[in-house]
């Protein structure tokens, strides 16, 4: 029984580490609390929020900026080459698409937008529904400057739930141009004139 105490006990002391346990703990401990270790963490984690920051805020810097997403500008050498990149269609297709996309003649309206005897000359309003997503609406607006967005409203047109009735004005600076440009989005399915009560 004494042999088995004793080789137990001996086995004890074997399992310890020569020298101090004591020691050990304090090689540990100082190990961990290094300056540079922590120095080093602490730079670390300082660079990646630094980065984490920096990232939101150009995040949020594009977001809120006015770039034409349809179109990205690629920079060969010291010529810049327009790449387009959005699903408008070729010219015969959209003289086409322009046709019978806008439902309304346009023809009777003058250089300025306005239609009517020369002594009560009027803006015409227009009409139309787009998806409800804010990045159409983005491109609507960046198209057209008269532009209200009606989120809750399905207007004379009757734009359903999951879209936005847009309503603009001809009376703007190459308004012709601009409702070409609308009808060019394929999103944009008819343009009908606006009557308001």
């Amino acid at each position: 029984m004494s042999q088995w105490s004793k080789k137990a006990s001996g086995s004890k002391d074997s399992a310890e580490p020569p020298g101090d346990s004591g020691e050990s703990n304090e090689q540990a401990q100082s190990r961990s609390s290094d300056p540079a270790v922590v120095g080093l963490c602490r730079g670390m984690v300082g660079l990646s929020l630094a980065l984490l920051v920096g990232l939101m805020t150009l995040a949020w810097v594009l977001l809120r900026s006015d770039i034409d997403w349809d179109a990205s500008v690629v920079k060969a050498g010291r010529r810049e080459v327009l790449v387009e990149t959005s699903d408008e269609p070729s010219n015969d297709e959209a003289a086409t698409a322009t046709a019978g996309v806008i439902r309304f003649d346009s023809s009777r309206l003058n250089s300025e937008g306005l239609v009517g005897p020369p002594d009560g000359l009027k803006a015409l309003s227009y009409e139309f529904c787009i998806p409800a997503i804010e990045d159409h609406v983005r491109k609507v607006e960046a198209i057209d400057s008269t532009i209200v967005i009606q989120r809750s409203s399905p207007g004379r047109i009757g734009c359903g739930e999951a879209e936005y009735l847009a309503i603009g004005s001809t009376h703007q600076p190459g308004f012709r141009a601009v409702l070409d440009r609308l009808t060019r989005l394929p999103y944009v399915n008819e343009i009908r004139e606006a009557h308001f009560e």
